[in-house]
């Protein structure tokens, strides 16, 4: 029980330290803005806005909103054309005999009815026109799935690097408490004079390089904060606070080791789910379709017409007048040539349809294999460089032992001092690799959404 109790106190300790130190993180950030300012937001919340406010994604639904109707504008020639009449005429003009009588010329007449026509056969043009106008509205569809992948993996991204800039500016604050500390002993024990003039002297240029250090990530870390929130589309002026870096989100995890097996498998998840491919796919099958619609103009036309009306003067009774019609048609305008054109050019489309769908097959499949060496090796990076920073952060602490039991000279400590500020720095922007490697390979693959974001991803290969 008592080990437990004293765990549990260990336990609270630490998230008690870590809650104070991004409370102190905030509160420093705060005396350049208004705290209404500060919005703190996770990586889930982030993407959700992104896909719901951004302008950009909202033009682009608007875009395919337009595909969508021009499909159903397509669809529509399936459907018969119908026209309605109604016309009252009156005759009044020259005279006429009527017994031995001169009398101007009346006459009135009604006409009204309703005309039917529908093409029964035009060589399967409506049909396969309407099939090509689905799939490029399909391909639209791929298109706008392109864009907010890419819209994601900017905004992660963005929010990688707000977490990153937020743990250094964390580290930085410490960094300045101890130098503050520090150069008030110093300075304290040059008055009673235990301590020399350069000691003190390095002192304060730790503590100036320290403050400006921390300016310079500040304002990264606003530079960083005003382009996300510009891409969310959030009021201008206002700061988005990440939460601390958690190491194990969005970690891919495999073997860091290449094989043909691992490979194909990338391969076959970026053919299957890579919107780009898809995109490529339809626009064949639409052009496919075209081709089949200009062949179409080869066959002749059927058409079934059919007018219901009436007719008759006033005075008398109104009598129908209705007509049905059966026409075939063969329309051979310029001696066909333009209809030969037409299958030529869709023809032609639709082989270079076929080429660049494997161009891009080709294009996705290099870039799905570069960005998996390129992930295993930053991961040997990523991990390399964060035992480094623990073994140069046990060394200034060393330093700092040594010098504090009169053992070192102050140059060993700002040679320690020096060496931890290079490391971490490398450390963190291996991290920020490592990050921008895992969600390039997941745009790659098509299988990057806000779920294998806000809860992790497994690769299994």
């Amino acid at each position: 029980i008592l080990v437990f109790c004293l765990l549990f106190y260990l336990f609270n300790s630490c998230l008690q330290a870590k809650e104070e130190k991004e409370l102190t993180t905030l509160k420093s950030l705060s005396q350049d803005f208004r705290a209404s300012d500060l919005i703190m937001l996770d990586l889930e919340s982030v993407l959700l806005i992104s896909l719901q406010k951004n302008l950009a994604l909202q033009i682009a639904e608007y875009d395919l909103k337009s595909k969508q109707y021009e499909l159903w504008k397509s669809g529509s020639k399936f459907l018969p054309n119908l026209s309605l009449i109604s016309a009252f005429t009156k005759t009044k003009g020259n005279l006429q005999f009527t017994g031995d009588e001169l009398l101007p010329r009346e006459n009135e007449s009604y006409t009204g009815g309703a005309n039917f026509s529908f093409d029964l056969f035009q060589g399967g043009k409506v049909l396969f026109g309407w099939i090509a106008e689905q799939k490029s509205f399909q391909a639209a569809k791929k298109t706008f799935d392109t864009q907010e992948q890419e819209l994601l993996a900017k905004s992660s991204l963005a929010y990688f690097r707000l977490q990153a800039y937020l743990a250094q500016l964390q580290s930085e604050l410490i960094r300045i408490e101890k130098a503050q500390a520090n150069l008030s002993k110093r300075k304290a024990a040059l008055e009673i004079g235990t301590e020399i003039r350069l000691n003190v002297l390095l002192a304060e240029e730790e503590l100036a390089l320290a403050r400006a250090s921390f300016a310079k990530l500040k304002s990264k870390f606003y530079a960083e904060s005003v382009s996300l929130t510009n891409t969310l589309n959030l009021s201008p002026g206002t700061v988005l606070v990440p939460q601390s870096i958690d190491e194990k989100s969005l970690f891919l995890q495999f073997e860091q080791k290449f094989t043909r097996a691992r490979a194909n498998k990338l391969l076959e998840l970026a053919l299957e789910h890579n919107p780009e491919i898809s995109k490529e796919k339809l626009n064949y099958q639409a052009l496919q379709n075209q081709k089949k619609v200009a062949l179409g103009d080869f066959l002749p036309r059927l058409t079934a017409r059919a007018n219901l009306g009436y007719i008759g003067p006033r005075a008398e009774r109104i009598k129908e007048n209705n007509q049905y019609t059966l026409s075939a048609s063969y329309d051979l305008a310029s001696l066909g040539a333009e209809k030969i054109t037409n299958l030529l050019e869709a023809n032609n489309q639709g082989k270079r349809a076929r080429k660049q769908l494997n161009q891009r097959i080709a294009e996705i499949s290099s870039q799905t294999l570069i960005f998996f060496f390129d992930l295993i090796a930053e991961q040997e990076v990523y991990l390399a460089n964060k035992k480094a920073l623990q073994v140069s952060l046990a060394a200034y602490e060393y330093a700092q032992a040594r010098q504090e039991a009169g053992l070192a000279t102050p140059y060993e400590l700002k040679s320690a001092q020096s060496s931890l500020e290079t490391t971490r720095s490398r450390y963190y922007d291996a991290w920020i690799a490592l990050r921008t490697a895992q969600v390039s390979l997941l745009k790659a693959v098509g299988l990057i959404n806000i779920k294998n974001f806000s809860k992790g991803f497994e690769l299994k290969l």
